[in-house]
């Protein structure tokens, strides 16, 4: 599902965006530079810029269309839709849908985890990085690889975790179920009331980031509704 009123979270964010641009009108130039953003995406920003809100409600309109998706973003891209490779392109409604229907499948109960149950299990003995303390380039996928998108899950045995666990650094952000709030909390206590409703924690880093991003502790935040090339999830099951 996307939730009411999604098309308005979305333009609002773009919005956003756009804002944002104008105000640091060297930024697409600079992440051109470092190499954050390819050229097409930093000539993307620069179009941003210059849209009137009318055009950015068309723009997005061609883009989203005005009915729920029926796939991921990227199912069909050749790229990132591999069927190898984890699921990318995917809204948190999408994903916990996906849980609800695996749990009634299966009759176990599936969900997408807490950030807290994520980092304890890509930090062993608290190492910034599942596989130890010291970042070592082909233990993940991330910008150091220069992969630049998905790669098959579990090709980095040096990344794997203490627990047998592949992937926890690099390749996607993963979704979990937790709100921003003041971090470390207390496992298991009700969300704050002024958690944002629309926000959600990632975890892990991706393709896309350097590997700072990739550490156990990095918390990222992503809006309910994007569906973006290097965002998918894993699940939990009880």
């Amino acid at each position: 599902r996307r939730g009411e009123g999604i098309h308005h979270l979305i333009a609002d964010e773009w919005r956003k965006k756009r804002d944002n641009l104008r105000r640091r009108p060297t930024l697409p130039v600079d992440m051109l530079r470092t190499g954050v953003a390819t050229l097409q995406q930093a000539i993307s920003m620069v179009k941003l810029t210059t849209m009137t809100d009318d055009a950015l409600r068309t723009a997005l309109t061609d883009i989203y269309g005005t009915e729920p998706p029926s796939a991921p973003a990227y199912w069909y891209d050749s790229l990132l839709g591999h069927p190898s490779a984890p699921v990318v392109g995917v809204s948190i409604y999408e994903a916990e849908a996906y849980c609800t229907w695996l749990s009634t499948v299966t009759g176990d109960t599936v969900r997408l985890p807490t950030e807290h149950e994520w980092e304890a299990a890509a930090s062993v003995e608290g190492h910034l990085f599942p596989y130890g303390n010291t970042f070592t380039p082909l233990a993940s996928n991330t910008f150091e690889l220069h992969a630049r998108g998905t790669l098959p899950s579990g090709i980095f045995p040096e990344g794997t975790s203490p627990h047998g666990v592949d992937d926890l650094s690099g390749n996607i952000f993963e979704w979990t179920a937790s709100a921003p709030e003041p971090y470390p909390y207390r496992q298991g206590s009700a969300p704050s009331p002024d958690a944002p409703s629309n926000t959600r924690i990632c975890r892990g880093g991706s393709w896309r980031h350097h590997h700072n991003r990739a550490r156990a502790a990095y918390r990222g935040r992503g809006q309910c509704f994007v569906r973006n090339d290097d965002l998918g999830f894993r699940i939990v099951r009880e």
